[in-house]
């Protein structure tokens, strides 16, 4: 079986290896990327290792009997290029995973399902190492968000186009479960966003009343060193007081990852304190 990236870390986490893999893999360290979770790339064909990229003769080569991938609007696969997507679906049988949930539960428990009607055994103790994990995490962010009072913002950006992005926490799962445990996540105040909504880096000061902020991993390293420069950025509170830290959005949805995710951000809120 073929799968994107992500979506064959969670596999693997929920105890199912895929055989050919596709889509975020490696960064340009050559580290695995946080959205290719656990994947011990020494045991899988590797067939694209970024966004856009698929090796169609070599898929065809390998002929994974399916292939597993996202969707967005229930017709396109995310990370099949549109130019190669009848060739894939003439060499194997596609399948795309609604790529929309309300809260990372939900989204965990699709792929757990998955993994099971593959035929991983889902009731491993493993499985339920990091279930109680992934709980416990949740638990003490609860409790740190209620003792702390922290105002937290998810967000992105362009440096080169001169955008900044506030992320909208309806479009999210891992914000919508960030939202029940009594996270006071600051939500965009205009416009009528889909996922993100765009600011001019003058609008950041709108956003000062954040305590903290959480940094779309997937482009943090990339823009960090430009953002230095940004004096509407460097001067917002939670970047004065050195309260920045990773967002790991897309990371795989499974149990193992996601508690580590919530691990992470518990203890950085732990560490945080509210600011002028």
């Amino acid at each position: 079986m073929a799968a994107q990236s992500s979506i064959a870390a969670a596999l693997w986490d929920n105890g199912y290896q895929v055989d050919v893999v596709y889509g975020e893999l490696t960064e340009t360290d050559g580290e695995l990327d946080y959205q290719a979770g656990d994947i011990d790339l020494s045991q899988v064909e590797v067939v694209g290792r970024t966004y856009g990229e698929l090796d169609v003769q070599q898929l065809g080569v390998l002929a994974p009997e399916l292939l597993v991938d996202y969707t967005f609007d229930d017709e396109t696969l995310w990370y099949v290029p549109s130019r190669s997507a009848k060739q894939v679906e003439n060499l194997t049988q596609t399948l795309g995973i609604g790529g929309q949930y309300t809260t990372t539960d939900e989204a965990i428990q699709t792929f757990l399902d998955l993994a099971g009607e593959l035929g991983a055994d889902t009731g491993s103790d493993d499985l339920v190492a990091d279930e109680e994990a992934y709980r416990s995490a949740l638990e003490q962010l609860g409790a740190t968000a209620e003792e702390s009072g922290l105002q937290v913002a998810f967000v992105s950006a362009d440096v080169d186009a001169g955008t900044f992005y506030v992320a909208n926490p309806g479009f999210f799962p891992e914000l919508g479960t960030l939202g029940e445990t009594g996270l006071d996540i600051v939500e965009p105040k205009s416009g009528d966003p889909i996922h993100f909504h765009a600011y001019s880096w003058e609008q950041v000061a709108d956003y000062s009343e954040a305590d903290v902020l959480f940094f779309d991993a997937r482009v943090y390293d990339l823009v960090r060193d430009k953002l230095d420069s940004i004096d509407t950025w460097t001067s917002h509170p939670a970047v004065e007081a050195g309260q920045v830290f990773p967002w790991y959005a897309a990371a795989p949805y499974s149990y193992r990852a996601y508690g580590e995710v919530f691990q992470e951000m518990a203890d950085a809120l732990a560490g945080s304190e509210p600011v002028e």
